[in-house]
């Protein structure tokens, strides 16, 4: 009788172990942030002229990067902004150039529930190697690719066109705020309402 009450209790006490065990912290492989037009981190390309397109359809080759152009930022992303699933350190956030933005507009808004920031304006694609300035574009966003997210927010949507000169970014909570397109070659102005300047 007293080994099967000795038993027992050890059985309980297995099952709370395993429970009481805290599970492992999600690794995340990219964070970005949108904290105002000259505190941002938005994926580009990490291979020298290459496509938006092309660096998604090579992400397990690891060709998207945070490209960070603030330092204000860096406290919240980390010095490290990607990680491989083991959790091992494996590239360091990349510098946008200053000038990379033509024209940039910044707007949020705190809403209960519709929390947002945004960017949307004109870049120069000829000051960063990693675009082709000649590509259509394409769009990032939440968890394409891979565990992507914005860090404040629950949804992104990421557009870069730099044929057209032009790029935006979004944050949200609502997801119906950053709703992805159908679209291969998205347009800026369709998916993420706001100033674009002329951009030509």
């Amino acid at each position: 009788m007293t080994i099967l009450v000795l038993s027992a209790l050890l059985s309980v006490i297995t099952v709370l172990s395993v429970v009481a065990t805290p599970a492992e912290p999600h690794t995340l492989e990219q964070r970005l942030g949108v904290n105002g037009p000259h505190d941002f981190c938005m994926l580009m390309p990490s291979s020298a002229h290459t496509t938006i397109v092309d660096s998604l359809q090579r992400y397990d080759k690891s060709d998207c990067t945070c490209f960070i152009v603030y330092n204000l930022l860096m406290s919240e992303l980390g010095t490290w902004s990607r990680f491989n699933p083991a959790g091992t350190k494996l590239q360091a956030q990349m510098l946008m150039p200053s000038n990379f933005w033509s024209h940039v507009s910044f707007k949020s808004g705190s809403t209960v529930g519709k929390h947002f920031a945004q960017l949307t304006g004109c870049i120069r694609p000829n000051t960063l190697d990693h675009l082709v300035p000649s590509n259509l574009g394409g769009q990032y966003y939440y968890n394409h690719p891979g565990e992507s997210i914005c860090l404040g927010y629950k949804h992104y949507i990421e557009i870069v066109e730099p044929a057209s000169r032009r790029a935006c970014i979004k944050c949200c909570n609502d997801p119906t705020d950053c709703q992805p397109s159908s679209k291969v070659h998205p347009h800026c102005p369709t998916i993420i309402p706001g100033k674009y300047f002329n951009c030509a």
